[in-house]
């Protein structure tokens, strides 16, 4: 018989977490593969809102990861166990940085650097995929 993971709360975050991830790329596919979404106002509004949607989805991530450690009591010292979930891991450490330095401090200290740092949201993207 097949059995579902049997912790649906952190499941729950895990997908509002992505769904909050997925919101806040929405504004630059919308600008770039549907122009004219530009007229509607939707990618508008939504980068006006995107740094407290970021922030609320890296929460609901973290919230997911306490939840999948606390319920399967991992052995971190175990090899094993890291490699199981290493994209989980790497994912949340992408999106801790990115969380991190989204700011206006960051942006101003780390000029074009923020940037390229910012563009690691399409490797989390990527690793995101394989976690699920």
């Amino acid at each position: 018989m097949i059995s579902m993971d049997q912790s649906p709360l952190a499941n729950i975050l895990g997908f509002l977490a992505l769904d909050g991830y997925i919101v806040t790329v929405v504004p630059t596919i919308f600008r770039i593969v549907f122009p004219q979404t530009k007229e509607t106002g939707i990618p508008q509004w939504l980068l006006k809102r995107r740094l407290s949607i970021g922030l609320t989805a890296f929460f609901l991530a973290l919230c997911h990861g306490f939840l999948m450690v606390q319920k399967r009591n991992f052995d971190f010292f175990d090899i094993n166990t890291f490699w199981i979930y290493i994209q989980g891991v790497s994912t949340f450490l992408i999106f801790t940085l990115l969380s991190i330095t989204s700011n206006n401090w960051s942006v101003k200290k780390l000029k074009k650097n923020w940037k390229q740092l910012h563009k690691l949201t399409y490797v989390a993207m990527v690793i995101l995929i394989w976690h699920i």
